[in-house]
């Protein structure tokens, strides 16, 4: 996204090392900052209770989900399994 609001070269998706590896400039810094601070991360049961929280302050019953988990150095690129760990372990805790 930060690529995008900044007018550089779309590319392939990066491994989370090769992101990890490359420095951010000042704007895009800001923008990966300001996107950061929306996320919610942690545990399975951490995200699960901040979206029932967010769901309750804001009299919702149904929340969308994106999630963003990159992959690995040796994990396939195109079938994003940081992705549906993440929903697993999401569902998991919403389940219970």
């Amino acid at each position: 996204m930060a690529r995008l609001r900044t007018n550089k070269p779309m590319q392939p998706l990066e491994t989370v090392e090769e992101a990890q590896a490359g420095a951010l400039d000042g704007m895009a810094q800001t923008i990966v900052d300001a996107m950061r601070a929306k996320w919610l991360v942690g545990t399975g049961d951490e995200v699960g209770a901040a979206l029932r929280a967010f769901a309750d302050r804001w009299g919702v019953d149904e929340v969308m989900v994106s999630p963003i988990a990159g992959s690995y150095a040796g994990e396939p690129l195109d079938t994003a399994p940081g992705r549906v760990q993440t929903l697993e372990l999401l569902m998991a805790s919403l389940s219970s």
